[in-house]
């Protein structure tokens, strides 16, 4: 297989990552996720603190965090600052500064896509990666904020 097909460019981050990604969950052992992020060369994990894998995934991220991207995403968010506590409880328990993508897979028609929310987004900017040093331009950010005004009044 070749290496470019193995392989793809992530520019906002400007990371190069396994196609392959990993998910900590669904009944993978620490000893496996050690072998995917080792042996494998996956170097993209979806991670949560609910989900097992802490101790290889902080383990790896001590000696090759430039090579990594750490995704994560809480089930919900519905109360003003569980996005930042999220984050927060995320980065101490990998030992990272940052994630590099926070997924908001809860969004939908019942989710609760509000002003606080959208400012939650906005107040994470250091600790996200994604948000960091104009990778979310401010046009963007405007957006957000706008079309939390537009859904929710």
């Amino acid at each position: 297989m070749s290496d470019d097909f193995v392989h793809t460019s992530l520019p906002v981050l400007g990371a190069r990552i396994h196609r392959l990604g990993l998910s900590c969950g669904y009944g993978i052992d620490d000893d496996g996720i050690r072998w995917a992020l080792e042996e494998a060369g996956l170097n993209h994990v979806f991670w949560s603190p609910r989900q097992k894998g802490q101790v290889p995934v902080r383990d790896r991220l001590k000696t090759h965090r430039d090579q990594m991207v750490v995704m994560t995403g809480p089930t919900t968010a519905r109360w003003k600052g569980n996005l930042n506590r999220f984050v927060d409880k995320a980065r101490k328990m990998l030992d990272v500064d940052q994630l590099d993508i926070l997924m908001l897979f809860w969004l939908g028609v019942t989710s609760n896509w509000t002003r606080a929310r959208i400012d939650d987004l906005v107040a994470l900017k250091e600790n996200l990666a994604g948000l960091e040093n104009g990778r979310l331009s401010q046009d963007e950010m405007t957006w957000m904020r706008e079309y939390g005004k537009i859904v929710h009044g």
